[in-house]
């Protein structure tokens, strides 16, 4: 699964979300503000050093956040990643400082909020329409996780925090929208998968040009150039 409640708090673990390890917390559900807290290796909890760290939540909002997110930790999944409890709680390291420094951030920094997405089933995209009128489509097969869904289950898509992803409640699968406006439709091993595919449609398109110019005798031989082009 790609998240997961604890507390009054959604934790959702993006395929966009690389290193360092983090986990995105929805305040109230899927819809409400936005918390993004990194998960250290010294098992410390820290706001993320992000420009978007912090997305409509105020201070005493990013401390319930980080406090229920001490013990949420992302791993992998079929679906990219997924969030999982843990036993052993980390420690809050985030200053006060940082939470008013990231809300000033996010303000100056924020993308404009997808305000409607939906699945287009005769051209196979998933299309969002942000609040100032632009429009973005992104092919299904391209994003991890909706290979195998149902026309259904690729209709229900809920807009999560303040307009930044998208939710597919069904299977549980979801989008950073910033990520896929950088062209990042998974995680590293499922972008470097799209990119053998990408290698072997080159790879037998040039096969297929190569016997193509067998057929036509091959290339010229460097003298019969030469006479075609005096130099």
């Amino acid at each position: 699964m790609g998240s997961l409640d604890d507390g009054g708090v959604k934790f959702m673990a993006f395929p966009q979300d690389h290193e360092p390890r983090h986990v995105h917390g929805f305040i109230g559900g899927i819809g409400g503000p936005e918390v993004i807290v990194d998960l250290k290796r010294d098992e410390t909890v820290d706001l993320a050093a992000r420009d978007d760290a912090v997305q409509g939540a105020n201070r005493s909002e990013v401390r319930k956040v980080s406090r229920r997110e001490r013990g949420v930790f992302p791993t992998s999944s079929r679906f990219g990643m997924r969030c999982t409890l843990t036993k052993t709680p980390s420690r809050v390291v985030t200053t006060d400082e940082q939470i008013d420094d990231a809300i000033a951030r996010g303000r100056v920094h924020a993308i404009p909020r997808v305000v409607e997405a939906f699945y287009d089933e005769l051209n196979d995209e998933v299309a969002i329409r942000f609040e100032n009128g632009a429009r973005m489509a992104f092919p299904r097969h391209l994003l991890e996780g909706l290979a195998g869904a149902s026309v259904d289950q690729l209709r229900e898509i809920e807009i999560s925090g303040p307009g930044t992803g998208l939710y597919w409640p069904q299977i549980d699968v979801g989008h950073y929208v910033r990520g896929l406006m950088d062209g990042i439709f998974g995680t590293r091993r499922w972008m470097q998968q799209l990119g053998r595919k990408g290698g072997a449609t080159k790879t037998a398109a040039k096969s297929a040009a190569a016997r193509e110019n067998g057929k036509k005798g091959g290339r010229p031989k460097k003298s019969a150039a030469r006479a075609a082009h005096p130099l």
